[in-house]
């Protein structure tokens, strides 16, 4: 974020919004969370953010120390984005901020989900009950229209709810 448009306070909360704080900077974060990404990826999984806003978040975060930007070895040679070892550290803050905010309903515009975002609400839910083994999950993503639907059967886990308590329901 530009100096000028920062909050000038030393408190923690200040600098890291200094940082992360403008607008798609925390969804890039969260979809490169499960691995690096090219820009066109990062397009398809943030598509009402324009390639323009994508560019000045990604060039941000990268002056900033949070994501870097690599060429992939050959055959592929591509150009990839991915999180630093400090940027990494932005995970549990990711996921505690998309915890949180499960509390409040979505509104109607709030239907696309990209399958990172899915991948990292399963890892989150489903976690494996310490005395059993752990599960082998096949997921499969169905589109049915903007939204697509997706859903996860573990019978070796216990799903948690939003609060972090496991839900004891059978699986159906």
């Amino acid at each position: 974020m530009p100096a000028q448009r920062g909050y000038r306070q030393a408190c923690g909360i200040a600098r890291g919004l200094d940082i992360v704080g403008e607008r798609w900077s925390l969804m890039v974060v969260r979809e490169l969370l499960l691995g690096p990404k090219r820009f066109t990826d990062l397009q398809q999984a943030l598509p009402t953010a324009s390639p323009n806003a994508l560019s000045d978040r990604l060039r941000e975060l990268a002056d900033a120390g949070v994501v870097r930007r690599r060429q992939l070895p050959a055959p592929g040679r591509v150009w990839v984005y991915e999180l630093t070892a400090w940027g990494r550290g932005l995970e549990p803050i990711v996921v505690a901020l998309g915890t949180w905010a499960l509390a409040a309903p979505p509104t109607a515009e709030q239907l696309f989900v990209s399958a990172d975002s899915a991948m990292l609400a399963i890892r989150t839910y489903c976690v494996p009950a310490a005395q059993r083994p752990a599960a082998t999950l096949r997921i499969e993503l169905r589109d049915h229209g903007p939204a697509g639907v997706f859903g996860v059967l573990s019978r070796r886990s216990a799903p948690r709810s939003p609060t972090g308590r496991r839900k004891n329901r059978t699986p159906s």
